[in-house]
């Protein structure tokens, strides 16, 4: 890590790590605000309430009480900011570990990153459905007339403990246009496809399930959705598909 000095917190001690200064500087504010409020009741007592001096001392303290407001929005700001750059961080490493495990090179099954604004991930990048871990990717096929069609391939390792036979009719796997039409797909059973062939079995990938949609001929593919398990019935995930893909 860069500068040397910077080292990343003890676990389970992030938050105090994060926003013990910001608390402490709040917390000595409130103190001297408590300080000036008890200084202006002795003071009234003892000069009496027409004082000037405690008039200074009221509006001492109603300065103090705006600045209190003003720091507690701050820190607000601050912590969601925070928050938010460590979310970042940890889907950055979750993407790392799903690409590995798509390759074999690590067993925890975990989300990737890469996601777009309405969508979990960016197609060519690795998610996690149910208990798969699942890398799509689409270009397009033939087309005749109005019609075009579009190949989803999908790599997939099967991080569950049961052969699983997926992608076999199709139906898990939705592809979603740029104005919002749905259409359904078939899975491609034949040359080489995966698609109603052996089982996936648990810990291996396959590569080449490919699942084959009819769209028209103007139509440019914006989302897919995968839904887990071997009817489609689990968790859907999606991910958006590039302009040029």
């Amino acid at each position: 890590m860069e500068g040397g000095d910077q080292r990343e917190p003890p676990t389970g001690q992030a938050a105090t790590g994060r926003s013990g200064g910001p608390n402490r500087r709040l917390g000595i504010a409130v103190l001297a605000g408590l300080a000036l409020l008890i200084g202006a009741f002795v003071a009234g007592n003892v000069l009496g309430d027409d004082s000037s001096e405690v008039g200074d001392l009221e509006q001492q303290v109603a300065q103090l009480s705006d600045e209190l407001s003003e720091a507690e929005s701050e820190l607000d700001f601050v912590e969601e900011e925070l928050d938010l750059t460590a979310e970042q961080k940890e889907n950055f490493a979750s993407q790392l570990k799903a690409e590995e495990s798509l390759s074999g090179d690590a067993d925890e099954l975990v989300e990737g990153e890469g996601s777009a604004p309405d969508a979990d991930y960016l197609a060519g990048v690795a998610g996690t459905v149910g208990e798969f871990v699942m890398k799509p990717s689409v270009e397009r096929g033939s087309s005749s007339g109005e019609e075009a069609t579009w190949l989803v391939t999908i790599e997939t390792k099967n991080n569950g403990s049961q052969p699983a036979e997926i992608f076999c009719t199709g139906s898990e796997v939705t592809l979603v246009d740029s104005v919002g039409r749905s259409y359904e797909g078939e899975g491609v059973i034949a040359g080489n496809t995966a698609n109603c062939g052996s089982s996936l079995q648990p810990g291996l990938t396959i590569d080449n399930y490919v699942i084959e949609f009819t769209l028209p001929a103007e139509a440019q593919p914006a989302l897919i959705e995968i839904a887990a398990g071997e009817y489609g019935e689990g968790p859907v995930k999606s991910w958006a598909v590039e302009a040029d893909e």
